[in-house]
């Protein structure tokens, strides 16, 4: 019955699309993107009228995703420009952590980042395993919860906490540590009002030293933070504070991953074929979590700043514009995918744009993966029907396709 509804609901949010009149930030647009989506990539590109200039196909997007005179440093009338790190705690860590660093400045930095966590794989993925193994099995003997913060949002916290070396989690720690890393995703977002960007600075001064302290004890412990400190040399790329602030980054990004969690949870409960063809031999589980990082990303733009012009086929993009880049439509472009529209497990060519590409994409792809793939591994091996207690409601946050909840029930 709720599926019915909620197919009900999506065929009634159908928007109209003009580039006159496009807003990226208004609602209806974050809660039903793809129908727009899906003729703004018809269109090329375009500036709207809040000034940002939008970037939607797939070779358009790929294209500027590897463009160096697009840059990731803040927009000089954003909160968060190096101008204001003096006297704005969010304006100060933006400036230090690696998404708003160009190259060169980044380049160090990252690949020792990358290497040191992807070194910790080991600790990553038996945590993965073992939280699931906890959690899953006690949202199922309550017969229904929400499969977002009994499930999804405990598995990332302790798997990012795991392999960092941070103590382990209580069940308060797991509240503040989300709360904390959806504050600080407002960096990569529009601050709205003084009120907010108040809270935020004192947010992420809390965050800061929970983080710092935790660094400071897993030193002595095994883990990414004990091994990075091991080196002298990586020691001179991140001094306390900067690593502090790319540590709060890490975990801030792990711990969202637990909406790329909900998203598949979303899918397998509302379409039956896809669920059912999940239990084929000839089906890697892998290759599935990556159609449905393709199919319904949990980011759904990206924002970028000219350096100098920029040619975009027969566009020209003055210097210092806002760019936003569509991964979510790139994602469903026909011309490079088949079918864009329809979620097809079996899916052999998929480089999908979620997770960016290049020397600014997500160094946590691996682990977002693999938490999807043993999600849907965990799904299949339950012996209970599971099925949704009310329609999915989505937060209306701008750049983010992020489920405010998933209720459901076992049976």
């Amino acid at each position: 019955m709720i599926n019915k509804i909620w197919r009900s609901i999506r065929s009634q949010n159908t928007t109209t699309f003009s580039p006159e009149n496009f807003d990226p930030f208004a609602q209806d647009f974050i809660a039903t993107p793809y129908p727009v989506m899906a003729e703004m990539i018809q269109q090329g590109p375009f500036r709207c009228p809040n000034g940002s200039w939008i970037i939607s196909s797939y070779s358009d997007v790929a294209q500027c995703l590897a463009e160096p005179t697009l840059s990731n440093t803040p927009s000089p009338y954003a909160v968060v420009n190096s101008r204001n790190k003096e006297r704005y705690r969010c304006a100060d860590v933006a400036n230090k952590i690696l998404p708003y660093l160009d190259a060169p400045y980044h380049t160090a930095p990252r690949k020792i980042l990358t290497q040191q966590f992807h070194g910790q794989w080991h600790t990553s993925e038996s945590a993965i395993k073992n939280s699931m193994q906890k959690y899953f099995p006690t949202l199922q003997c309550h017969r229904h919860g929400d499969i977002l913060s009994d499930f999804a949002t405990p598995v990332c916290v302790e798997v990012i906490l795991k392999t960092l070396g941070f103590s382990n989690p209580t069940e308060a720690d797991i509240s503040q540590i989300k709360s904390w890393s959806e504050w600080f995703f407002y960096l990569f977002s529009i601050i709205p009002n003084e009120t907010t960007r108040k809270e935020l600075d004192a947010q992420l001064a809390a965050f800061h030293h929970y983080c710092k302290s935790e660094i400071i004890n897993a030193r002595k412990k095994n883990g990414f933070i004990a091994t990075l400190l091991s080196n002298e040399g990586d020691i001179k790329q991140f001094p306390i504070e900067i690593l502090t602030e790319n540590c709060m980054l890490l975990i801030a990004d792990a711990c969202n991953a637990d909406y790329a969690i909900a998203n598949a949870v979303n899918l397998y409960l509302q379409y039956p074929k896809f669920s059912q063809g999940l239990s084929s031999p000839d089906i890697h589980l892998n290759k599935a979590a990556d159609e449905i990082l393709r199919f319904d990303s949990p980011s759904l733009f990206i924002a970028r700043r000219t350096l100098s012009e920029l040619k975009i086929g027969d566009h020209c993009i003055p210097a210092n514009q806002g760019v936003l880049l569509m991964l979510a439509a790139a994602n469903r472009d026909p011309r490079v995918f088949d079918n864009p529209q329809h979620l097809d497990i079996t899916r052999q060519h998929n480089p999908y744009l979620s997770f960016g590409k290049g020397e600014h994409s997500c160094i946590g792809r691996k682990l977002v993966r693999t938490l999807i793939s043993e999600t849907l591994a965990t799904l299949l091996a339950c012996n209970a029907k599971i099925t949704l207690t009310a329609p999915p409601q989505w937060d209306l946050r701008a750049g983010h396709r992020w489920l405010k909840s998933l209720p459901v029930k076992f049976r």
